[in-house]
């Protein structure tokens, strides 16, 4: 079973990916590499460029990206990354978290520490984007 309050109050640092500082990306990282030995490959290494995709070819380029091992579902489980639009006029994926079962999820926003949300918070549930499960 996992500990997920271990992977809470780690500080945001951009492209942080241990337990010093990490940024949304960086916080699944740790927790797949942690937690499932799973090294997935890093954002940087994605060359995920913003002007290029807009949200109507967005998941085709990040299973492009990432490789046939990520699979996009409907309904998350535990250990699945939601992608999040963070509002309409963006166009494309802004932010990510992790599934941890029970409704909630983990993040790490800029200038706050990582911690524990409900989905079912108003806020993200209107800009759940998507639901990727790595199936490798």
């Amino acid at each position: 079973m996992t500990n997920w309050k271990k992977y809470t109050n780690i500080p945001y640092k951009e492209f942080g990916r241990d337990f010093n500082g990490v940024d949304c990306y960086g916080l699944i990282a740790l927790i797949y590499k942690e937690e499932k030995n799973i090294i997935i490959p890093d954002y940087t290494e994605l060359a995920y460029n913003k002007t290029r995709y807009d949200i109507k070819n967005q998941e085709d380029h990040i299973l492009k990206s990432i490789g046939i091992a990520w699979v996009f579902e409907n309904k998350p489980k535990t250990f699945d990354v939601l992608i999040f639009n963070k509002g309409s006029n963006c166009k494309i994926t802004s932010h990510i978290g992790l599934y941890m079962g029970n409704n909630k999820f983990i993040h790490v926003l800029e200038n706050f520490p990582s911690y524990i949300e409900r989905l079912n918070n108003p806020l993200w549930k209107s800009r759940l984007y998507g639901v990727m499960r790595f199936n490798g």
